[in-house]
């Protein structure tokens, strides 16, 4: 971001954009529209809301006016802009490294599942 290559500062992104809705949203369809409003279902919800919460933030300096709206309309508060980056990460590196190969082989596996199909 600082030497302006956006292209390279965003693809990050698009990566975490195809995880979310290929991996999250598709994995929990049976969960977002089962009938009942259990604590699984409101769980599903809950996640989702924090993401795309977040997501504005990470996407408000390259699309400040679509972030704005969506985060307004999901939170209610002045502005994406105003608001403070969370701070969460509690993992050692080397969990961090630890779980991101677990993942990277639970995408794998789905991956060659959906190409059997």
């Amino acid at each position: 971001m600082e030497a302006y290559n956006l292209q390279k500062a965003t693809a990050p992104i698009f990566v975490f954009m195809d995880d979310l809705t290929n991996r999250y949203i598709r994995r929990n369809r049976r969960r977002f529209w089962k009938s009942e409003n259990d604590v699984d279902k409101l769980t599903g919800y809950d996640v989702l809301y924090v993401v795309l919460v977040e997501l504005c933030k990470v996407l408000a300096p390259f699309m400040p006016f679509i972030s704005e709206y969506i985060y307004r309309h999901l939170t209610n508060k002045e502005s994406v802009h105003l608001d403070y980056w969370t701070q969460t990460n509690t993992l050692t590196s080397l969990e961090n490294e630890k779980l991101l190969q677990d993942m990277d082989l639970v995408k794998t596996i789905v991956e060659l599942g959906l190409s059997l199909r």
